[in-house]
């Protein structure tokens, strides 16, 4: 005979089924339904319990869901992605508030732990609208993370995959991110690892720079000083200087500004500088080859903006532009160049277009004026006068247009 267990019991009489409702209701079981089902059938046909009730009791005699993971007093709610340096999580915290909490992997140098904290320290205190924000960070064992805002609007590296960028746009975009790289230039600090996985968007769409520096800490400590040559990391000499590619200590601003620009390619040409089926052969490219000018594989891609892009890309630090901000100055400069053979060209067009109406009204002045020996009619002098007029007014603004457009100087919107 099959006995009441005595934890259907409990947990019945905890929910306020009577003892000896439950009791009888067994008893009236076959010995075939003498189960937990099949007494909470029994009674919910007899009335001695309500649905909800018997609900409660199940629930509460099921294994308990595992807890989920802590890190530092944050909740990891789930993956939001991996990388080759470590993973980010949604993460929540105590009053539950929801995050992006990356944890980086295992660093087993205390010094560059140490550096970590200092860079991730002084990060947190900087304000920009083109920065991630960092709220926290910190070391747990050895086990590196730090806490930032969450941006729905996805990566430019998404946008990029769904083929190139406006030109215009692409211009935009790097130089709000020369503004961002500007302020952590600014406190001393280097990016190290400016790439389109690292550009997030937030809800207004516009571009946060965020990752800051820890890749070239883990490169170190895993590979004694020197870039590990694995596939995890295939993604970043795309977008590497090649003094980084060649030792990631020797890493300065200059690097930034390499890796702006070959942002700034893949956004112009949907794919970074330097392509390749492995990693040697991306890396023999990054340090032995030039890039192919962007305006060459995206002809709508303006020659100066091609340009541009091509200096911040040269292979020595010193071929580069000497800052960010002097790549900002030259990306708005090559606005303006862009834009004056388009104007000139339309005021080419407006002065054919004034010339033609010019020559018809003298034609017609010609028709209507004097012949020789003849006395002109009442009125007809003024008429002319005004028709003369009239020719020379197109003219003239033309003129004021051209010497504006030649002699006045145009401003580069950032």
């Amino acid at each position: 005979m099959v006995e009441l267990p005595p934890q259907v019991v409990k947990a019945l009489l905890d929910v306020g089924v009577s003892r000896a409702e439950v009791e009888a209701a067994w008893a009236s079981l076959s010995p075939g339904s003498r189960h937990g089902l099949g007494l909470a059938r029994r009674l919910l046909e007899r009335g001695a319990a309500q649905p909800a009730q018997l609900e409660r009791a199940l629930g509460g005699s099921r294994p308990a869901a595992p807890p989920q993971p802590q890190l530092a007093g944050y909740t990891l709610v789930r993956p939001l992605g991996r990388g080759g340096m470590g993973e980010v999580f949604l993460a929540r915290d105590a009053q539950g508030r929801e995050f992006a909490l990356k944890r980086v992997s295992e660093v087993q140098d205390t010094v560059l732990v140490a550096r970590f904290m200092r860079e991730i320290r002084a990060l947190c205190a900087l304000e920009h609208p083109h920065l991630a924000r960092i709220h926290d960070a910190g070391v747990v064992g050895q086990t590196p993370y730090y806490v930032l805002d969450l941006y729905p609007g996805g990566s430019l590296a998404e946008r990029i995959a769904g083929g190139p960028l406006d030109p215009e746009e692409a211009r935009g975009v790097a130089l709000k991110l020369a503004a961002a790289l500007d302020v952590v230039h600014a406190q001393g600090l280097v990016h190290r690892d400016v790439k389109p996985e690292n550009v997030l968007f937030d809800a207004e769409g516009e571009p946060r720079l965020a990752d800051f520096g820890l890749a070239t800490a883990g490169e170190r400590s895993l590979a004694g000083g020197r870039l590990t040559l694995t596939a995890e990391v295939l993604g970043t000499p795309a977008y590497m200087a090649p003094e980084q590619a060649l030792d990631a200590s020797q890493v300065g601003p200059a690097a930034d500004v390499y890796a702006l620009g070959a942002v700034l390619y893949a956004m112009l040409c949907g794919r970074p500088p330097f392509t390749g089926d492995s990693l040697l052969e991306v890396l023999s490219a990054l340090l032995d080859r030039a890039p192919t000018p962007p305006h060459k594989l995206a002809p709508r891609v303006p020659l100066a903006l091609s340009e541009v892009c091509l200096r911040a890309l040269a292979k020595e630090p010193e071929g580069r532009y000497p800052d960010v901000r002097a790549f900002a100055l030259a990306l708005g400069d090559a606005r303006a160049r862009t834009g004056a053979p388009r104007r000139a060209l339309a005021l080419l067009g407006l002065s054919a277009i004034a010339a033609a109406v010019a020559g018809v009204a003298a034609w017609q002045a010609w028709r209507a004026g004097p012949r020789p020996g003849v006395a002109p009619r009442a009125g007809q002098r003024s008429l002319a006068r005004r028709r003369g007029l009239a020719r020379g007014a197109p003219r003239g603004r033309l003129g004021a247009l051209v010497l504006g457009a030649a002699g006045g100087r145009v401003g580069a919107a950032g």
